[in-house]
C-alpha cells in the first residue's frame, strides 16, 4: 500500500481517484445516450458506463470530452465497445 512506503525515499506517488458508481437516472430505453467528461484517458469508466447504458436499452451511445489523451490501447477498446461515436476537442 502507499502508506507503507517511507517518505524518506522521496518516490513520487499517485493515488488513484476513486470513481463513483455508475447511476442511470430515468429511462434510456430506445434513446440516444451522451456521456460527457473533461478528459478521456483510461477508458475503463467510459466503457463501463456505455455497457450499462446499452444494457438499459440505449439506442446509441456517444462520448464527448474536451481532451482526448487516449492512452495505451484506448482507441481499440473504444472501437470494440458499445460506444457508437466519440467526439473530442482541444482547448
Amino acid at each position: 500500500s502507499v502508506a507503507a512506503i517511507p517518505p524518506s525515499l522521496e518516490i513520487p506517488m499517485l493515488i488513484p481517484k476513486e470513481k463513483p458508481p455508475i447511476t442511470v437516472v430515468g429511462d434510456v430505453g430506445g434513446r440516444i445516450a451522451i456521456i460527457v467528461d473533461d478528459i478521456i484517458d483510461d477508458v475503463d469508466s467510459f466503457l463501463a458506463a456505455a455497457e450499462t447504458l446499452k444494457e438499459r436499452g440505449a439506442y446509441k451511445i456517444f462520448v464527448m470530452a474536451t481532451h482526448g489523451l487516449l492512452s495505451s490501447d484506448a482507441p481499440r477498446l473504444i472501437e470494440e465497445s458499445a460506444i457508437d461515436e466519440g467526439v473530442v476537442t482541444n482547448t
